[in-house]
């Protein structure tokens, strides 16, 4: 992951399509560079075919409570139809959030 992402830098390419894929490969093979930039990911594009396999990612790897915690953070930027998606991915029904 290394090699590729510092012969491409795909980790920052600005581009959705790469991040729709580089992101979730880099999330379950334990590439922690890709985990904040996967989190502003997520919080600058609301478009579910975007944003769906990350948080699949972060559900199949294990790490459930930090889709949860993302959900949360961006549910006033998400239409409703991409938190529903989400919470489907992630099998919850409400999240977090404070008002």
């Amino acid at each position: 992951m290394e090699m590729i992402d510092s012969k491409y830098n795909c980790t920052y390419a600005p581009n959705p399509e790469i991040g729709e894929r580089w992101f979730p490969v880099g999330i379950m093979v334990g590439y922690e560079t890709v985990m904040t930039p996967s989190e502003n990911f997520v919080g600058s594009i609301g478009r579910v075919k975007y944003i769906k396999p990350v948080y699949q990612a972060l559900e199949d790897s294990g790490q459930h409570d930090t889709g949860v915690q993302w959900l949360d953070d961006n549910m006033d930027f998400y239409h409703p139809v991409a938190i529903t998606s989400i919470q489907g991915v992630l099998g919850v029904s409400t999240v977090l959030t404070e008002q």
